[in-house]
């Protein structure tokens, strides 16, 4: 995060979240485990501990050098999508935010929604039609054991909501979160669906949306067995 001034660890994880949100609208299969712990991640730094304790979080730096070998967390440019030659010499070029423009970012793109949980059992408000893109006319769709829908067609923004609308966050992570307990692999998000393409495992069922070959389209969003209280990563 760029910044000229120091921001708040909490605001900016949640201007990173929303970002995420956004990107998923814009590529529908990317998988929800993309939300995964921002660094710093902890709010506050536990002055009173002893040596490198009182560090806090480790931080995850962007140019990582195992991981820029293999041409990833890098800067690209989006024009030709190739790396910046110098990495440092574009990020010295970028315009740093001020914690106001952070906040007012924050407030515009507002918290990333999911599914119903505990304290809010019921869904939130229809998403606007626009903002979902343009579904084809038909969607393919199979009541068996599970619900099956094609997503063939499907543009990304629709996608991404019907995979937020079928998760929800995971309190473990939060609890963990709060506590200053590491969040390494404790899922942000707790998926109950499956976008895997293995073939359906159904039960005879007298309920059918129409008569589909048993051979199923490529990209299938289905619920996912299991769940809670431990819950499964979301997938691709």
């Amino acid at each position: 995060m760029h910044r000229p001034a120091p921001i708040a660890a909490t605001t900016a994880r949640a201007l990173g979240m929303a970002l995420l949100r956004r990107a998923i609208d814009a590529r529908g299969q990317m998988a929800l485990s993309s939300h995964d712990r921002l660094f710093p991640a902890q709010d506050f730094l536990p002055i009173k501990a002893k040596g490198s304790f009182r560090f806090g979080s480790l931080i995850a730096l962007p140019l990582h050098g195992a991981s820029r070998a293999t041409g990833t967390t890098v800067f690209v440019d989006p024009t030709v999508w190739q790396p910046y030659p110098d990495q440092f010499a574009h990020l010295a070029r970028i315009e740093r935010l001020t914690p106001a423009e952070v906040e007012a970012l924050v407030d515009k793109l507002g918290p990333v929604k999911a599914g119903p949980s505990a304290t809010a059992p019921e869904l939130g408000a229809r998403p606007r039609t626009k903002a979902l893109g343009k579904a084809p006319a038909t969607v393919p769709a199979r009541l068996a054991a599970m619900l099956a829908i094609s997503t063939t067609g499907l543009p990304p923004q629709l996608l991404a909501a019907l995979k937020h609308a079928a998760s929800f966050h995971n309190p473990e992570f939060y609890r963990k979160q709060n506590q200053r307990f590491s969040t390494w692999n404790t899922p942000r998000l707790i998926c109950s669906f499956d976008a895997t393409d293995r073939p359906a495992r159904t039960r005879p069922s007298a309920t059918r949306f129409r008569a589909e070959p048993r051979r199923r389209a490529p990209g299938v969003v289905r619920p996912a067995p299991g769940g809670w209280p431990r819950g499964r990563r979301c997938l691709p």
